[in-house]
């Protein structure tokens, strides 16, 4: 993805029983941001508005009427124009799994439709798939509540400015979490990586639905001078950092 990340995000989703499509998109509007949604009842609706507008996303139901959902599925794994749609599989894999190749790379995904919580981590990882499809200077990134962003002595490859959602950050001491703080909208994260140019000092997890933008390390100091705004989000950071360190000092 380019630096248009305020484009919106596209999903189709294919399924011959009205109460799933409902409820999926009643799912994808509640924690997906800034999205338009599309359903098809069969394959060759299906295969019309995929050729319309092709989607980020495809949820789509395998046992699909007129062209079989499988059949669509392999439309999209053979067209170029579709490499970066992601597709959802709305079914459990079976028992010789196809597409191992997309399963492998995210690109595919089988899931239970009725398991909200997997397709939760399903739209990340598909979305994460699509964002992450190309070369640019920085990329969007999606995370589900409990996801884990930073783990503590990584080495440090990306800074994160939070778009949506919260974060929290604590380090682990003879099996205990030590608080340091949260991370809330329009702050960065990840920065004292890049300021100290050492390993990661803290494990990041997401309390809620979020979305980042993941700024590459190499390209961070000429984005904050292209970009005003992040500079004075970092600056705001650090400050904030500052002042709660000092605020948990006085309160020893």
């Amino acid at each position: 993805m380019t630096e248009n990340i305020d484009q919106r995000r596209l999903f189709l989703i294919a399924s011959g029983a009205i109460e799933t499509r409902k409820r999926l998109t009643e799912l994808i509007e509640a924690h997906i941001s800034n999205t338009t949604i599309f359903s098809a009842q069969d394959g060759s609706e299906a295969l019309m508005k995929l050729e319309n507008a092709p989607p980020h996303v495809l949820l789509i139901d395998p046992q699909l009427n007129k062209t079989s959902g499988w059949q669509v599925i392999s439309h999209v794994l053979g067209e170029r124009k579709y490499k970066e749609t992601a597709i959802i599989i709305l079914s459990p894999a079976p028992e010789y799994e196809k597409y191992i190749d997309e399963v492998v790379v995210g690109r595919a995904q089988y899931i239970d439709p009725n398991n909200d919580s997997a397709l939760l981590k399903a739209f990340v990882k598909a979305l994460n798939f699509v964002t992450h499809g190309e070369v640019a200077e920085f990329y969007l990134r999606f995370l589900a509540q409990g996801d884990v962003l930073i783990r503590e002595g990584d080495t440090a490859h990306y800074v994160y400015l939070v778009r949506r959602g919260a974060l929290r950050a604590f380090i682990q001491r003879n099996d205990v979490e030590v608080d340091i703080g949260t991370i809330q909208e329009g702050e960065f994260v990840g920065e004292m990586a890049y300021i100290n140019n050492e390993p990661r000092s803290a494990n990041v997890v997401a309390t809620s639905d979020c979305e980042l933008i993941e700024i590459p390390m190499n390209h961070l100091d000429q984005l904050l001078f292209q970009k005003p705004s992040w500079s004075r989000a970092l600056m705001i950071t650090l400050s904030t950092r500052v002042k709660r360190a000092n605020e948990n000092i006085k309160q020893k």
